[in-house]
């Protein structure tokens, strides 16, 4: 997971935004999913140690990924990935970042009309 999304910012940084776009995904893929045994939390089910990582790595590609939608003025993609993003726990310290985002969405949105 955490290789994927390493990949992706790498990919980013070159300007290379659509290919940086399914790295992200699968770093999101391979996130937690509701229902599903967690991985990495140490409870009884779950099946690693790989502690609260998948949460980051959900949140900076879940946010990587809608900034790249809005960028291409994709507005319902932005809006579905963030929608999806809820359920993979945004980490507290980029809630603030995310709500910001979700203003870019309404704005573009707006735009469109």
């Amino acid at each position: 997971m955490g290789a994927h999304l390493a990949r992706a910012r790498e990919l980013l940084r070159a300007g290379r935004t659509r290919e940086a776009a399914p790295q992200y995904q699968f770093a999101i893929d391979l996130t937690r999913k509701p229902g599903v045994p967690g991985v990495g939390s140490s409870r009884p089910g779950d099946t690693s140690f790989a502690g609260d990582v998948g949460v980051r790595v959900a949140a900076d590609a879940f946010i990587e990924v809608t900034r790249a939608a809005l960028a291409h003025g994709d507005c319902q993609g932005a809006a579905d990935t963030m929608r999806r993003a809820t359920s993979a726990l945004i980490a507290p310290e980029r809630r603030e970042e995310a709500n910001k985002i979700q203003f870019e969405i309404a704005r573009c949105f707006q735009s469109r009309r």
